[in-house]
């Protein structure tokens, strides 16, 4: 249970981190029109 938790946490932190880092990037494409 624990360490299955601990994972779906991990995974949620990745996609977090993923669509930051994709939001970024459209700011600075829209910066750059």
């Amino acid at each position: 249970m624990t360490h299955n938790r601990s994972h779906g946490i991990c995974y949620f932190i990745i996609l977090f981190a993923i669509f930051i880092c994709v939001c970024g990037d459209a700011q600075d494409y829209f910066k750059l029109q």
